[in-house]
């Protein structure tokens, strides 16, 4: 029988976790992510709260969009089975559809306005409801009159029982500016109202972003206290794996899930004893926010770190 877990937040600090979260904090920096910290993979409060801006995180959601993996996960739509080995064996359905969280947006910031002309084809949300570190953001990617559009909006104010609705209807009004500003006309008077931080970019209209654009300075199309830090919360998992993809061989490799690993779960709870192959481990951490699975992945990768150095006695 299987034992619902009721720790929530991971306090074992491992050296594969160490040493994964110096890689990640890395690939920040490579990113010109230069205004973020990460203390953890997953976004929650164990080891520390991350912090990183609109900014950083326009930076972040350009270098994905290259990603064609994590970019097929980010974008999934409708049921995905996963299946999952170990003690416990067992299938998962995941179920995503960010245009039909989005359209119910759009009723919401334009009631009675007709149906939601924004294509939302893709994105990950973060929320925190407690203290100092409290917020509900979320990066989206949007096709808008024709162009790819990547937006960002943080509410760091709100209460968590309006927080979730406000981070999606944030985005809304960031679309309803961005297409203003892509068609030419004005925005005078126009802000985000359900969020207190935002930033909007075009994205390359045909293809995948190329490495040589990597540090090309951003050219947003809006901007509000784009440079003000606050908690990522879940949307981190985006940067963990991007990581990951760069350490892991294989996406059929295997991780098994350890009791150092238990935090916050979303769609399904993890148990330790748990094996899960990359491919079907990273559904639940992008097209969901399974804090678990995140962790588990994370000191894997930084596990194989470690063994190739002692391999050179490092």
């Amino acid at each position: 029988m299987i034992t619902k877990y009721e720790i929530y937040e991971s306090e074992e600090w491992t050296e594969g976790m160490r040493e994964f979260m110096d890689r990640m904090n890395f690939k920040a920096r490579l990113l010109g992510m230069d205004n973020s910290s990460f203390r953890n993979p997953y976004g929650g409060s164990a080891f520390g709260f991350n912090e990183t801006t609109c900014m950083d995180l326009l930076r972040l959601g350009r270098y994905v969009y290259s990603n064609r993996f994590v970019m097929d996960i980010m974008t999934t739509k409708g049921m995905v089975p996963i299946h999952i080995y170990g003690e416990h064996e067992r299938d998962v359905m995941i179920e995503v559809d960010w245009q039909r969280s989005h359209d119910a947006a759009y009723e919401r910031v334009h009631p009675h306005g007709g149906a939601n002309p924004y294509l939302v084809y893709g994105g990950k949300g973060g929320g925190w409801s407690t203290g100092e570190h409290k917020v509900f953001a979320w990066m989206a990617y949007s096709r808008v009159e024709n162009e790819n559009v990547l937006t960002v909006a943080s509410n760091v104010t709100a209460e968590r029982a309006v927080g979730r609705i406000y981070r999606m209807n944030a985005t809304i009004e960031l679309l309803d500016i961005c297409a203003k500003v892509i068609r030419g006309e004005s925005i005078e008077g126009m802000s985000v109202t359900y969020a207190d931080y935002a930033a909007a970019m075009i994205l390359p209209r045909d293809g995948m972003l190329t490495v040589a654009l990597k540090n090309r300075p951003i050219e947003t199309l809006y901007a509000q206290g784009a440079e003000e830090r606050f908690n990522p919360a879940s949307i981190s998992k985006v940067l963990m794996a991007v990581t990951a993809q760069e350490i892991i061989g294989s996406n059929q490799e295997m991780y098994d899930i350890q009791a150092c690993d238990m935090c916050n779960d979303s769609d399904y709870w993890a148990f330790p004893g748990d094996i899960e192959s990359v491919e079907f481990g990273i559904y639940p951490i992008l097209a969901k926010s399974n804090g678990s699975n995140t962790l588990a992945m994370a000191r894997y990768c930084g596990e194989k770190i470690l063994k190739e150095k002692a391999k050179w006695g490092l």
